[in-house]
């Protein structure tokens, strides 16, 4: 009882500040390493190819979206992984992302299966 009043008295009356990450709560996190690599391996695609600039804008969307959705990273900490984009860089990658699966079902279909093989990895490699 007196455990739950702490709880309570801490988070629930508390800030927002003070309360944990509902997504970090309800989400197995997965190693960035093991989603880039898991991205890398089912889309056919060399690291490289990932922090080149212009080139693979689909490709690097992908790998930003699944990082930020399965690996709990910031916008700011996935930049840096791709070769040092800042946060508002993978925020466009992403929304391009998101257009492009809407006009073009190649990309949908291989951002479909990159986040598929993810979730059969994660059961293992968590």
């Amino acid at each position: 009882d007196e455990f739950i009043a702490h709880i309570k008295s801490k988070y629930v009356d508390g800030s927002l500040r003070e309360q944990p990450s509902y997504r970090n709560l309800m989400v197995e996190l997965i190693e960035p390493e093991v989603v880039m690599r898991c991205v890398i391996e089912t889309l056919g695609i060399e690291r490289e190819d990932l922090q080149r600039r212009y080139i693979n804008s689909d490709l690097r969307g992908i790998v930003c979206d699944l990082l930020h959705k399965y690996s709990g990273l910031t916008q700011l900490e996935i930049g840096k992984l791709l070769g040092g984009i800042d946060y508002t860089g993978v925020s466009k990658l992403r929304v391009r992302l998101r257009r492009r699966m809407l006009r073009d079902k190649q990309v949908s279909a291989s951002y479909e299966k990159a986040k598929a093989r993810l979730r059969e990895l994660s059961s293992f490699e968590i």
